[in-house]
């Protein structure tokens, strides 16, 4: 999906959005430095909190591996997955990343609690 600000282009976002239901750190990590090529200071500080959080907002058991997909092919949800967002502005070479990851499918305090069993 792409989104753009009507405003004056000198000040304009260009937002592209991005789906994966590969959900795993390892693909996490990728989307959000666009393969290895997002390398400053900031975006690699970025991804360190990102690998440090990422196994508690995904409810990672210890023994799950970096590239283990964490959604089998058949459990598959129209809102599952994650969503990576590059915002482009026409003064900033290098665009600003975000990283959505809905976690209502991942604890299981939630499924337990509020999820029906045909999710």
């Amino acid at each position: 999906m792409i989104a753009f600000d009507w405003i004056d282009p000198r000040s304009a976002r260009i937002k592209v959005y991005t789906r994966s239901y590969q959900v795993s750190i390892n693909n996490i990590c990728d989307m959000f430095t666009l393969g290895g090529q997002l390398t400053d200071p900031a975006m690699l500080k970025g991804l360190e909190i990102l690998k440090d959080i990422l196994p508690h907002l995904l409810a990672l058991e210890e023994h799950h591996a970096k590239n283990s997909i964490l959604t089998p092919p058949n459990r598959l949800h129209p809102h599952g997955g994650f969503v990576a967002a590059y915002e482009l502005t026409p003064d900033h070479p290098v665009p600003k990343v975000k990283v959505y990851i809905p976690v209502w499918r991942r604890t299981r305090l939630l499924e337990k609690a509020w999820l029906p069993a045909a999710y």
